[in-house]
């Protein structure tokens, strides 16, 4: 019989807006490993950032910075950092115009900036103190991750410049900066391969980060909270997290 893997965004999908995981939700989680089915949380924040959640639902594999960063069973898997001579280039650059920036390795976050109103404005609901600061923290070490802050948007030049990032608006004073052609979906195909090619995969999202995953999996899970074009091509739509809905898809799935 082939193995199972459930592949779950967190933010919109395990945990809603105040960043609450039901009681029904870890439930479900936790019948799934009674059931031998594999969960694997795949997110687009840095693995630092989820750790009480990995401890609360006693998951030990999970996929970072969407795709970016892979551990399976507790073991470092994948990595592919951003190309850091490019990365130093991109931050000269940013600095002459006086954008801050950020970096984010698998360990901890930094910005170039201190107190600045619009680093503080995108992570006010993300995280408890503002980021220590460094200007160097990027330079020999493997960079994941890296945010642009700022009000208008990127120059046309600029994107054109650093064609080996992709640079995605996530926030309207804010851009991730990440290596081009990263995904989940790939992230899912990499762990699949890993586990011999065989496994029946699902995948639970509600963001544009999730879309790709979702038409990459068996089948794919729409949150009832999904953006619609995300709904559009899921195999099966839910209703929404603060109703529940993970575990009301896999008990529908009859996978609990």
């Amino acid at each position: 019989m082939k193995e199972k893997v459930i592949f779950f965004d967190i933010d919109g999908t395990l945990v809603n807006e105040e960043k609450v995981l039901f009681e029904e939700t870890r439930n479900a989680i936790y019948q799934l490993k009674e059931n031998n089915i594999t969960p694997v949380l795949a997110t687009g924040r840095p693995p630092f950032w989820y750790e009480d959640l990995r401890r609360d639902l006693q998951i030990d594999s999970y996929i970072s910075y969407n795709g970016q960063h892979i551990v399976l069973k507790g073991e470092l898997f994948y990595e592919n950092p951003i190309h850091e001579e490019s990365l130093i280039k991109l931050y000269e650059e940013m600095q002459s115009h006086s954008i801050p920036m950020a970096f984010l390795d698998s360990q901890e976050m930094v910005v170039t900036a201190s107190e600045h109103p619009l680093v503080e404005g995108c992570f006010t609901h993300l995280i408890h103190e503002y980021p220590r600061i460094s200007h160097d923290f990027h330079r020999n070490r493997k960079i994941f991750q890296s945010l642009l802050f700022m009000e208008e948007d990127l120059h046309e030049e600029i994107i054109k410049k650093y064609s080996m990032f992709d640079f995605l608006r996530w926030h309207k004073h804010s851009y991730d900066i990440l290596p081009r052609g990263c995904s989940k979906a790939i992230a899912i195909k990499k762990v699949t391969e890993a586990l011999g090619g065989q496994a029946t995969t699902y995948a639970f999202g509600d963001g544009a980060n999730d879309l790709e995953m979702i038409m990459e999996a068996d089948i794919g899970i729409a949150m009832g909270n999904a953006l619609e074009h995300l709904k559009e091509a899921a195999d099966y739509v839910t209703e929404d997290v603060n109703n529940h809905g993970v575990k009301k898809a896999l008990k529908k799935l009859k996978l609990i």
